[in-house]
């Protein structure tokens, strides 16, 4: 019997496996985790062939009752990671990163796959990739725990961003302030949404908008002024998370340079190059991959169009307050002391808000054709420079 309390369920308060979920009482632990049933005597017997995760999509166990869930949730962006995909594919220069090199799709789905999220990642246990383990007992919960599964895959960019930061000077975003979580915005339809032909998570359809909750423009005069130009993070965002480098085969774990430099708070506004979306100017979060990326995997010089996509994209960044250094202002100071640049109203002070070619030439000179694009340089209004 040694070993085999590993494997033990906490029952807590419930008599048996069956008292302690309804869907551990309607299917027996082999229907879903196969494995030699019967062989309690002897653990390794019992869980040679043993499925780990059943919840799984291509294990097709959520879907004989949750099907209309489960079904589109297979092609979904949490599991699929189409945005990372398709970013990769473009700067190879190909449509689908099926048509990359096949060492690059291995180590696509042995290194970055890892953190995509199945059924039960979300509503059983904590992801693989952040440690494993159930949040209670073995129990399926229909809302997943904010902190042990959102949070614990999206902390570095979101979960610090989204609660405060005292270190840093940040306070909460306001949504966190008031007591909302991450399923207030993003909620189930979301989430389980089929996503294959969909370019990234911010062209997803179910994805949430400010104006779904909030009467933009009407609600002042500026936002009427500037509905057309400026997305509502350019003024309303603190500094956020950004990642300065990308490390893979598992370097950025032990990496202390790394470590000690990534993630880095800063706040930039950029030219939007979505024409789709309403804002010529929006907050941009760095993208911290380069030419040699992936080299470790064994596909040096693969990403022969790395300029074929910016590295500083379109951001909707969890640091929301409605006052920030670019809402408040002094004394008898307009508005666009906050923000403008140029005289007469405007302070030179302020271009460290925008991303201007010669701030990204200074920290990363191989991505400025990149971002060419992005760079306010010649395109703020007159007056603003």
């Amino acid at each position: 019997m040694e070993g085999w309390e590993k494997v033990l369920i906490k029952l807590g308060k419930s008599a048996s496996v069956a008292d302690l979920d309804i869907h551990l009482k309607l299917k027996a632990c082999e229907e879903g985790h196969s494995g030699n049933s019967g062989e309690f005597e002897d653990p390794d017997i019992a869980h040679e062939g043993l499925i780990a995760d059943p919840a799984a999509p291509e294990h097709g166990i959520c879907v004989t009752c949750h099907g209309s869930i489960a079904t589109p949730f297979a092609n979904s962006m949490h599991w699929n990671l189409w945005g990372e995909q398709n970013a990769i594919a473009a700067r190879a220069g190909v449509s689908t990163l099926a048509e990359c090199p096949q060492s690059l799709q291995d180590g696509f789905k042995g290194e970055c796959a890892a953190c995509h999220a199945g059924c039960g990642d979300c509503h059983v246990s904590r992801p693989d990739g952040v440690g494993k383990g159930f949040i209670d007992s073995h129990k399926f919960k229909a809302k997943p725990h904010q902190k042990n599964q959102c949070m614990a895959c999206h902390g570095s960019r979101i979960a610090f961003d989204f609660m405060g930061d005292s270190e840093s000077g940040r306070a909460p975003d306001a949504h966190f302030a008031k007591g909302m979580d991450c399923m207030k915005c993003h909620g189930g339809k979301e989430m389980h949404a089929a996503a294959q032909d969909v370019a990234d998570r911010f062209h997803l359809p179910e994805a949430p908008r400010c104006e779904d909750c909030h009467d933009i423009p009407e609600s002042n005069v500026y936002h009427a002024t500037h509905w057309d130009d400026l997305s509502c993070h350019v003024c309303h965002a603190q500094p956020y998370n950004n990642c300065t480098a990308c490390h893979v085969g598992g370097a950025w774990k032990t990496d202390e340079e790394y470590l000690a430099n990534s993630p880095t708070l800063d706040f930039r506004i950029g030219i939007d190059t979505d024409a789709d979306r309403r804002a010529e100017f929006v907050t941009v979060r760095h993208a911290p991959v380069t030419p040699s990326s992936f080299d470790n995997w064994g596909v040096a010089g693969t990403l022969t169009d790395f300029d074929a996509l910016p590295t500083w994209k379109f951001a909707t960044p969890h640091s929301v307050r409605r006052w920030t250094e670019r809402t408040e202002v002094s004394g008898n100071d307009g508005c666009a002391a906050s923000c403008h640049v140029g005289a007469p109203m405007g302070n030179p002070a302020n271009a460290v808000y925008y991303l201007f070619e010669d701030y990204v030439g200074s920290n990363w000179p191989l991505e400025i054709e990149a971002n060419q694009p992005v760079f306010v340089n010649g395109a703020l209004p007159d007056g603003w420079e």
